[in-house]
């Protein structure tokens, strides 16, 4: 506990990052670049994107939907197409899109907002929408291909051991990570009480409250601007 006690003095706070190792290491990036050294990362990757065979058929296709980051990702690696629209569920969704030659559009939210920016402009698509997911992502009223899984991975016994010696904040990306986190959690007497756990959406914050945080912190709009601003106020 000595090595916390002087990170807490000097106002350094530690932070769980539970994506996945690129979306990890990125993150930090951006995080350390505006609020450079107020946190100290503890890499702690739930899951692992792994690709899913499957196969595409663009022809009749007006626009493609796509609800994480991920799926754009795993997308862009494996398919050409790049004329047709993307409609992206939020604004880091979209700049993933965008990264990957897409022109793209955001509905700046949730499942619901991006439902309804499909309602709105499935219309003008000249053709049915395809939604791109993983398998662990929720369905449209549309079409879709599921083309990765985000399989479960094991955390190392040195991050174990720092989560039961006290974390001062955990960051949950997706639902998914903070099901996995719940479930490891059980049986293992960690204490979260002096814990912030902050999150991209209220829905995956709803998946945290029973686990035993101090506090819970769900971003009003699921953009990294909104994450990073919750966790300025932190520090």
């Amino acid at each position: 506990m000595v090595g916390r006690v002087w990170l807490e003095l000097m106002l350094v706070k530690t932070i769980v990052i539970t994506r996945p190792v690129a979306s990890a290491a990125a993150f930090w990036q951006r995080l350390d670049g505006e609020l450079p050294g107020r946190f100290v990362p503890i890499f702690a990757p739930l899951t692992e994107n792994v690709s899913v065979e499957a196969k595409i058929e663009i022809q009749g296709v007006g626009g493609l939907v796509f609800s994480s980051a991920n799926a754009v990702e795993q997308f862009a690696a494996r398919w050409r197409e790049r004329e047709l629209t993307a409609w992206c569920v939020g604004d880091a969704t979209r700049d993933a899109a965008v990264l990957a030659g897409f022109k793209a559009v955001s509905a700046g939210g949730n499942g619901a907002d991006l439902e309804n920016l499909i309602r709105e402009k499935a219309g003008s698509s000249g053709g049915k929408l395809l939604h791109i997911r993983g398998v662990h992502s929720t369905g449209l009223a549309i079409p879709s291909v599921v083309i990765y899984d985000q399989v479960a991975k094991a955390l190392d016994t040195s991050i174990l051991a720092k989560l039961e010696s006290g974390v001062d904040v955990v960051t949950f990306f997706s639902p998914r990570a903070a099901l996995l986190f719940g479930e490891m959690a059980v049986g293992r007497g960690w204490n979260f009480v002096d814990t912030t756990a902050v999150c991209f959406s209220a829905a995956i914050a709803a998946e945290v409250v029973d686990i035993g945080f101090g506090r819970v912190v769900a971003c009003d709009r699921p953009n990294m601007a909104n994450m990073l601003d919750r966790l300025r106020r932190l520090v």
